[in-house]
Formats: C-alpha cells, sequence, structure tokens
C-alpha cells in the first residue's frame, strides 16, 4: 500500500499541478500559473486555426487565379467547386474554434474552478474511427475525453476530491478515511427489577 505522500505526488506529476494550484482550487479559483498554462494553449490553438485558414485561403486564391486562366473551361469548374470546398472548410473550421474558445476564454477569465468529490470510475470507449475514449467518473460527474496521463493519474474505486474547469481537470487530492477516535460513551444504567 502507498502512502499519502506518495499518492499526492502521483497526482502532482500526471496532472502537473503545484501545491500552490491545490491551494488556489481549493478557494475555488485558477492560480494565475494555471491561467497564463491554458491562455497559451489557447494561444497555440488559434495560431494551428489561423494556419489551416490561410492555407485554405491560399488554395482558393490559387483556384480563382487558375479559373482565371482557364474561363469556360471544364477544368475551371473543378478548381470552383475546389475553392469553395476549401473555403467553407476554412469558415467552419474558424467557427468552431470562436465558439469553443469563446467560452474557453470566459471561463479562464472569470477564474471559477468546479470540484466534485466520490469514488471514481474509469471508463475507457471507442470512438468512431476506433480511437479510445477515456472518461472519468467522480461520484455522479463525469469527464469525458481526458488525455491518456490525466486518466492515468487516477485509481479506480478511489475516493477523491477533483477540481475542474470545464470538463478540464486541473487538480486532485486523495480522500483519506480519517483514523476513527472511540470516545467513551456515557453509559446508561437502568434499573431493571429483581
Amino acid at each position: 500500500m502507498t502512502n499519502r505522500y506518495d499518492e499526492d505526488e502521483h497526482l502532482r506529476l500526471k496532472l502537473q499541478f503545484s501545491n500552490h494550484d491545490l491551494e488556489e482550487n481549493r478557494a475555488g479559483r485558477l492560480s494565475e500559473n494555471q491561467k497564463r498554462r491554458m491562455i497559451h494553449e489557447a494561444n497555440k490553438l488559434l495560431a494551428l486555426y489561423w494556419i489551416v485558414f490561410a492555407l485554405m485561403g491560399g488554395l482558393v486564391l490559387a483556384a480563382l487565379v487558375e479559373m482565371r486562366s482557364l474561363l469556360g473551361s471544364r477544368e475551371a469548374w473543378v478548381w470552383l467547386l475546389l475553392a469553395m470546398g476549401a473555403g467553407f472548410i476554412g469558415l467552419y473550421t474558424t467557427m468552431l474554434w470562436w465558439a469553443s474558445d469563446e467560452q474557453t476564454r470566459d471561463e479562464v477569465r472569470a477564474g471559477v474552478v468546479s470540484m466534485a468529490e466520490g469514488r471514481v470510475t474509469l471508463i475507457t470507449s471507442t470512438g468512431g474511427e476506433g480511437e479510445p475514449i477515456y472518461i472519468v467518473i467522480i461520484g455522479h460527474y463525469a469527464i469525458e475525453d481526458v488525455l491518456p496521463p490525466t486518466y492515468q493519474a487516477f485509481e479506480d474505486g478511489q475516493p477523491y476530491r477533483v477540481y475542474f474547469l470545464r470538463k478540464r481537470i486541473l487538480s486532485a487530492e486523495v480522500l483519506h478515511p480519517e483514523p476513527t477516535s472511540i470516545e467513551p460513551q456515557a453509559m446508561k444504567r437502568y434499573n431493571a427489577p429483581y
């Protein structure tokens, strides 16, 4: 059986949080370090979407240039359809990013952390293309599609208190049962008839 320190250290390493992060999460808020890290991750995602959008825009531009030289030919229609498809994919991707990122940014700005506690149930499911989907259930609250290191941080059946933001686990602690103290009970005396 592992000791309390080893269990806590295992969670810190797998979930990548500090004692200060845990204290802030216990108080119901994000630490400054967690805010910076989440904003940095959102900015990397934004850069990726802009690259995809730029590539799609370049494809549209190339299609338009090609259409101009092939005006009236069958190939012009193929390029037009490719340009419209690329434009649609770029627009759709950008809209998805704006919708999801706006919620994340609002929640990071607000910095309000939620908490769930209870025994953890670990479930592995299979996605549409056969990829594993990791689910962590804490008591009656499920957090779906967690990353493998997060999933591996928990032991099935063990009680935890988990701090999260928008289905993203930030920190956790093992709930250890307190040693029971046996307090002297007042004895009742009954007068039994003889």
